[in-house]
């Protein structure tokens, strides 16, 4: 699958909305589940999702960028940042990835 900007016919992009109706409807679905179920979770519980979400993408980036990050000390600069105390014992920052 493509990127839009890489269709031959992007300046002039178009779309059948009739054919992403059914992918659109569920998507719609799901977010107000999904919505749904974050509003009964305990505010310890909505910082540890927030936390692990911005880790597991903050690890996913900079895989991308070739950089390995250790988990812990990810984690504990996110806590830091939300202002929630942190285990010291945090591992090596980064280190480059081989190649």
């Amino acid at each position: 699958m493509s990127w839009n900007w890489q269709h031959p016919e992007w300046p002039r992009f178009r779309f059948d909305a009739k054919r992403i109706e059914e992918a659109e409807t569920s998507f719609l679905r799901h977010g107000g589940v999904l919505i749904g179920a974050l509003k009964h979770l305990t505010p310890d519980d909505e910082t540890e999702l927030v936390a692990e979400t911005a880790t597991s993408e903050a690890l996913t980036t900079s895989a991308i960028e070739g950089e390995i990050l250790d988990r812990q000390s990810v984690r504990s600069s996110i806590l830091r940042e939300l202002g929630l105390q942190v285990d010291r014992r945090a591992g090596p920052r980064e280190q480059a990835s081989p190649g």
